[in-house]
């Protein structure tokens, strides 16, 4: 790479939008609101993908939230009714994301994506010629 990875931030941020709606921030402080009723843990239901997206999305959200309790993952290949019971009655529980692979496959892919963008824009223009750069 051009630029060391240890430069960039990987802070997470909300995005701002100019959009009306309902933001980011307004979801996470309702599920934070609903989280004071007292519940013991969440657990993650995303899709079950090989690159760990959804699992990085979910804990993007827990993070988020400030979440200290207990969270367990719902492991499911469908949408079936079967599947997601079987996978409410197989919870994983994850007691440390650092530990766990899938969030850091998702985690790599997400920074690894960040830190090469640059370059999939440098080889579209090299690759459509000179005529992109006017």
């Amino acid at each position: 790479m051009p630029w060391q990875l240890n430069d960039l931030n990987w802070q997470r941020t909300y995005i701002r939008t100019r959009t009306k709606g309902t933001t980011n921030k307004q979801l996470l402080d309702q599920i934070k609101a609903e989280l004071k009723q007292g519940y013991d843990g969440i657990i993650i239901a995303t899709d079950t993908d090989p690159s760990g997206e959804g699992d990085l999305l979910a804990f993007e959200a827990i993070d988020a939230m400030k979440w200290q309790g207990a969270v367990l993952r719902a492991n499911f290949m469908d949408e079936t009714p079967q599947s997601i019971q079987q996978a409410m009655r197989q919870l994983v529980p994850i007691a440390d994301k650092w530990q766990y692979g899938p969030y850091l496959k998702g985690e790599s892919r997400s920074r690894w994506d960040f830190a090469s963008m640059q370059l999939t824009r440098i080889a579209t223009t090299l690759v459509k010629g000179p005529a992109m750069l006017l």
